[in-house]
C-alpha cells in the first residue's frame, strides 16, 4: 500500500502538502515499516518547500512564507504546510 500511495502522490503533482507531526497520529511501533516516511522526507525536499509551520505547545506558534523555510520545529507537535517547487 506504501509504494501504491507513493506512486499516486508522485503522478498527481500536488501543488500542497500537509505534513504532520504528531507521534501518536502515525500509530508507529517499533517494527512500522517506515519506508514512505523515509520516501516522502525525500520527495519533499526535493519537489517542495515550506511555505507554512504551526508548532505546537502550551501556545501555537505559526511561521510563514520565508520565515518557514528551513524553520524547524522545536515541539514534537507541529504542522507543516508545503508547496510544490516551480
Amino acid at each position: 500500500m506504501q509504494l501504491e500511495m507513493m506512486g499516486e502522490i508522485e503522478r498527481a503533482k500536488p501543488e500542497y502538502l500537509v505534513k504532520i507531526m504528531v507521534p501518536a497520529s502515525w500509530l508507529r511501533k517499533e517494527k512500522s515499516d517506515a519506508t514512505i516516511l523515509l520516501w516522502a522526507e525525500q520527495y519533499i525536499r526535493e519537489q517542495y518547500r515550506a511555505v507554512g509551520v504551526a508548532e505546537i505547545g502550551w501556545t501555537t506558534t505559526y511561521h510563514w512564507d520565508k520565515e518557514a523555510e528551513g524553520y524547524s520545529a522545536q515541539s514534537k507537535y507541529s504542522v507543516y504546510l508545503y508547496k510544490r517547487k516551480i
